[in-house]
């Protein structure tokens, strides 16, 4: 009977040691939930918390069964702490909270050699839901017939439970940087769709393609500008498989405005020639352009210049790297001017408060305190006076109209002339602070003409426009001829049809306003480009779906009452 009963009672550890090696090795792949058994008073029972650090248990644990799971860096949230007394019921732990370790490598290898039994074997492959595991180590520690055991002898009955669940709901998400072969796919797409995006958003709400074997989709979700001075947007998701996971990454690609060119020019003339001129903020011309190089003229290009020409003309004792500062790029698609009247017109048939309409020529003169004095040059009494408000202001004309501005910008405008726009003299922003600090922002555009006007009205000297200028047509500088009077600055941004000589009148600068990467002035012509705004950095990767198993707690409940079955048995 003796024997009987020690192999009965060898059994039961068994069972129970396997329900600890269960706990310890079985946990799911897709889960960074870990249940760590902590000791007390180990030293007097000859058990070293060193010979296995908690950290490096979980690593272990967590590299053997989910790859894709990075090791906890943080002890779990305590969530019970209990003992046995004398006659295996549990009571509150009243020693004071130490420190938390592992179970000594004895232990571990105890366990480790119990799961390999047919019975501990057989509860390590029935665990597969987590959701149990805080029942698991109520099961084990609420039996009383256990606590007589060898191992809970060694344990001196001092155990702490801590479950630590960081995400039990929700899959797993990983970042995984893009292969050089893949950055050089996504670059040649992004490339395509910036040229293309409004026709590949309004006729297709995703593409497929194939690369090296492998199959990527991308989904276009276009975000509609929220006001005047934004920019449209399409938000495109790209999916794929790879190694058994799902990838997924995300770009936000953003609708270009003319006023993000420092310069744009649809057409060269063939018979003007860059001297000594400075530009920044990227440039754009549709066609081949010509620059004189010598030892007095040197015209730089900080940023970058593309070109829909092969090549451009470079006359001088120069290399190109020494005027393109920013780069050169040729052989890009040409970019169309629209016609901008339509965007006034609609503008006009709002019928809002913060549009004024000018049927004749006029002369706008900008205040600092915010206000527009509108004079007709035909007219006969003062002048009327506009006050700007929080919200854009547009002032347009007729067909036959003319409109003459100069003055101080404090608000954010647009003026508009189907005709022509007249410049006399200096036009300065009050403010160059950002939009949502209330900066300044002027919009001049011109379904045909923007013109300086000649010196007997600009004076001499230097003239300084603060403003993003469209001229479909022509930007024309009067009175080219004569001695040098000064240097053109603009300010913004000029983009037009073709360009005028400036020289010798004006040696050009065009500074390209940075507010103008962010915001357009009101309601400023787009073109049909776009560009990459940002991008997630990498793919997402997220794991398969969890098996959901339902039949782990009747397993272990049978593997429970089998065992005191047999202690019943035996006693």
């Amino acid at each position: 009977m003796v024997a009987i009963a020690a192999a009965v009672v060898v059994h039961v550890c068994a069972l129970v040691i396997g329900n600890l090696g269960m706990l310890w090795n079985a946990i799911p792949s897709d889960h960074s939930r870990v249940l760590t058994l902590t000791l007390h008073n180990t030293a007097e029972q000859g058990l070293h918390a060193d010979d296995t650090t908690a950290d490096e248990t979980r690593n272990q644990v967590q590299q053997e069964q989910a790859q894709n799971v990075k090791p906890r860096e943080e002890d779990g949230e305590l969530v019970s702490a209990e003992t046995l007394n004398a006659d295996g019921e549990l009571q509150a732990n009243s020693e004071p909270e130490v420190q938390e370790s592992q179970v000594s490598q004895s232990v571990a290898d105890d366990v480790q050699q119990t799961s390999a039994s047919p019975i501990g074997e057989q509860a390590v492959e029935g665990l597969q839901s987590t959701s149990t595991q805080s029942n698991i180590a109520e099961q084990i520690f609420d039996n009383p017939a256990l606590s007589d055991t060898p191992l809970f002898a060694a344990l001196d009955g001092n155990v702490s439970i801590s479950l630590s669940d960081s995400a039990p709901d929700q899959q797993i998400a990983d970042k995984i940087e893009v292969t050089e072969s893949e950055q050089r796919m996504l670059d040649q797409k992004i490339k395509f769709w910036s040229e293309n995006m409004d026709s590949i958003a309004d006729t297709s709400e995703s593409l497929t393609w194939q690369e090296q074997g492998q199959t990527f989709v991308a989904s276009f979700s276009r975000k509609p500008a929220s006001g005047d001075m934004d920019l449209d947007e399409v938000l495109v998701e790209i999916k794929t498989e790879k190694d058994g996971k799902h990838l997924s990454t995300e770009l936000t690609m953003k609708k270009l405005a003319f006023s993000n060119f420092g310069q744009f020019v649809h057409r060269w003339d063939k018979n003007i020639s860059l001297h000594d001129d400075e530009m920044t903020g990227r440039f754009h011309s549709n066609t081949k352009f010509n620059l004189e190089y010598s030892r007095d003229t040197r015209p730089t290009f900080i940023d970058k210049v593309t070109t829909g020409a092969y090549r451009v003309n470079l006359n001088g004792p120069t290399s190109k790297k020494n005027v393109f500062l920013g780069g050169l790029e040729t052989g890009v698609k040409r970019i169309e001017m629209p016609k901008p009247r339509l965007l006034f017109q609609e503008t006009q048939a709002t019928g809002r408060d913060n549009t004024v309409f000018i049927e004749s020529s006029a002369r706008l003169t900008f205040l600092s305190d915010g206000a527009v004095l509108v004079e007709k040059i035909k007219a006969v009494g003062p002048p009327e006076k506009i006050v700007l408000g929080e919200s854009p202001t547009y002032f347009f004309s007729s067909p036959k109209a003319q409109l003459f501005v100069r003055g101080v910008v404090n608000g954010a405008v647009a003026v508009y002339s189907p005709n022509r726009i007249i410049i006399e003299g200096n036009i300065l922003y009050q403010s160059f602070d950002p939009l949502e600090d209330g900066g300044d922002f002027l919009g001049l555009v011109s379904g045909r003409q923007i013109v300086i006007a000649p010196r007997r009205v600009t004076g001499r000297g230097d003239l300084t426009v603060h403003a993003a200028i469209y001229a479909r047509s022509r930007f024309v500088v009067t009175q080219t001829r004569g001695s040098k009077s000064g240097v053109l600055t603009v300010h913004g941004s000029v983009s037009a049809g073709s360009l005028s000589a400036t020289e010798p009148r004006y040696a050009t600068k065009i500074v390209f306003d940075k507010r103008l990467e962010d915001v357009r002035p009101p309601g400023f012509p787009v073109t049909d480009r776009y560009e990459l705004a940002s991008s997630s950095l990498g793919w997402s990767s997220e794991s398969l779906p969890e098996q959901e198993i339902d039949w782990f707690e009747q397993e272990i409940e049978s593997d429970q009452a089998q065992g005191e079955a047999l202690l019943e048995t035996a006693f």
